[in-house]
């Protein structure tokens, strides 16, 4: 019996036994999940710079042309998202401020999550969401929702992402923005799975890609694939694997993201294992850290590391393995992803096991043991979140019954689905 470590997920299955010379543990991790935001939200960049924010004397006008940047620098010009924040939490006062600051907190806060400052970054998602939710803005307040799910997501605390994405789903069917409805649907299936509940959460992820192919939202897409590509690889299906993976580099190829393209040097360096070329594996594993490097994204860097440790730690080289998870374990300490650090952590501890490295396998056990106080407890989940899935039922109640039934079909089949398998899981129970 082998481990199924997934590092987007967070969790650890059986799994039948692949050889090594044809699979790699290689993640895609959670530049995934938080890169979903953007794949749904960015409907049409227009020719807006932040020279035009600058010369804006309209609140208004600023706010809309501060969203249409934010949505532009999220995914390529990362950095700038700070300076957009700063702007317009300091430079507007007066009538009708409350929506360029709330766009300028929603800046602020995924600048600090993706930079690992989690904890800061969802106060200021909070914020934003409050105003967008006060002002009956629900296209702005689902796509809060989903970042706060995403940052919650990233730190372990997967009860609350759930939360976060249900209440998204719910709030996105009705929005003007259609595919709102089912944009939190990825996270929301590795949420699932993260918590033990994989059938749900496959399901879940499959839903998601065939909404995404449909309304051609393709880096949503490439990410769907992706992970269904990482899923089929752990669980020994290598063909399908491919074929997921695949699909993933053609949709990567119709996006202008800079993130995408790295992603799609990882996905090609999985298939490039896959087929034992080496050493066009190690290029693109190469290529996508250099290139996430260039974007400064801290989580995406992570990711980078953890994937090259994983590629010398499956093809022999254990001194590269462990400076590489070093690495991983080092960036992601510093920023607060509880995820990544235990991820990595786990692959020293089996390196130093197999060592015999007692001193090391102590020192990371007690590392381990104290960040899983903060990662989510799936047998304290069940309850819980059905619990509060039913009480969203009751919440933003709509004007006309017709519309009302329309809203929550999605999120009952859903509830169906998790009845099901709770009841058929606790008849199993001894």
């Amino acid at each position: 019996m082998c481990n199924f470590i997934a590092k987007v997920i967070n969790v650890v299955y059986p799994c039948k036994v692949p050889n090594k010379t044809e699979v790699l543990k290689l993640i895609l991790k959670i530049s995934i999940v938080l890169f979903v935001f953007f794949g749904f939200t960015l409907n049409a960049i227009g020719q807006k710079t932040f020279s035009s924010l600058l010369r804006e004397r309209s609140n208004t006008k600023k706010a809309e042309i501060g969203l249409d940047l934010f949505y532009k620098y999220r995914t390529n010009d990362f950095d700038s998202l700070k300076f957009l924040a700063v702007n317009l939490l300091l430079d507007i006062s007066g009538e009708n401020s409350d929506f360029p600051r709330a766009v300028g907190e929603m800046a602020l806060g995924t600048y600090y999550v993706q930079k690992g400052k989690i904890k800061e970054g969802i106060i200021n998602l909070t914020k934003a969401k409050e105003h967008f939710q006060k002002s009956g803005n629900l296209t702005q307040t689902s796509e809060v929702l989903m970042e706060i799910g995403n940052s919650h997501f990233v730190s372990g605390n997967y009860e609350q992402a759930i939360k976060s994405y249900l209440k998204s789903m719910k709030i996105g069917s009705r929005s003007p923005d259609k595919t709102l409805a089912y944009a939190a649907k990825m996270g929301l299936g590795q949420a699932y799975c993260a918590l033990g509940d994989t059938s749900v959460g496959l399901f879940t992820i499959l839903q998601f890609k065939d909404e995404a192919v449909r309304s051609k939202k393709y880096e949503a897409a490439t990410n769907a694939f992706a992970t269904l590509g990482m899923i089929e690889m752990d669980r020994g299906n290598i063909p399908l694997s491919q074929e997921y993976y695949t699909k993933s580099i053609e949709y990567s190829k119709r996006t202008r993201s800079k993130l995408m393209i790295a992603n799609a040097y990882t996905n090609q360096a999985i298939l490039y294992f896959n087929l034992n070329k080496m050493d066009s594996s190690l290029i693109y594993f190469e290529k996508a850290l250099r290139l996430r490097e260039r974007l400064n994204r801290t989580n995406a860097i992570i990711e980078s590391y953890f994937n090259l440790a994983s590629f010398y730690q499956e093809t022999g080289d254990v001194d590269n393995s462990l400076y590489y998870f070093g690495l991983s374990v080092d960036l992601a300490k510093k920023g607060g992803f509880n995820v990544d650090e235990i991820d990595a952590l786990m692959e020293m501890k089996s390196i130093f096991e197999e060592r015999g490295n007692k001193k090391e396998i102590y020192r990371i056990q007690e590392r381990i043991d104290f960040l899983n106080k903060f990662v989510s407890d799936k047998r304290t989940l069940d309850d819980e979140i059905l619990d509060y899935a039913t009480e969203l039922m009751d919440e933003f109640p709509e004007e006309k019954e017709q519309e009302e039934q329309k809203s929550y079909a999605f999120i009952w089949l859903l509830l169906g689905g998790i009845v099901v398998l709770l009841i058929f899981g606790i008849l199993r129970r001894p």
